[in-house]
């Protein structure tokens, strides 16, 4: 049997424990300096609906759902090691990346806009 999963991981930054340390105005007030801790990825979300399983023995594609629909333990290993490859290809590639990218521009355009002159985003 070959699986087909279809999952998604998203990666963000935490501003939750940020404190007044974490932003840093220049004494003549153009500049801001923001510090934030590293991106993290979310756990994987897997998409049963668009999964599928592909079986020698009924010559079928099923959804990944219904094939185990009798035996949950073999269904729940099964989606435990996608979840586990979803998350290493996620941990492989360069979400986190993107998401200190995006971060930094979202800020940038949020903070150029309250009057700063320059914008600096520090991850760390």
């Amino acid at each position: 049997m070959v699986l087909v999963v279809n999952g998604s991981v998203d990666a963000y930054v935490d501003f939750t424990d940020l404190d007044e340390d974490a932003i840093e105005i220049s004494d003549d007030g153009t500049t801001v300096t923001v510090t934030l801790p590293e991106p993290e990825l979310a756990e994987p979300r897997i998409d049963l609906d668009a999964s599928r399983a592909l079986t020698e023995d009924r010559g079928l594609v099923d959804r990944v759902g219904d094939l185990f629909e009798s035996d949950t333990d073999a269904r729940q290993e099964a989606l435990a090691v996608a979840q586990d490859q979803i998350s290493d290809a996620a941990a492989g590639s360069d979400l986190a990346g993107r998401a200190r990218a995006n971060t930094t521009s979202t800020l940038e355009a949020m903070l150029s806009a309250s009057g700063f002159d320059k914008v600096v985003v520090e991850f760390g």
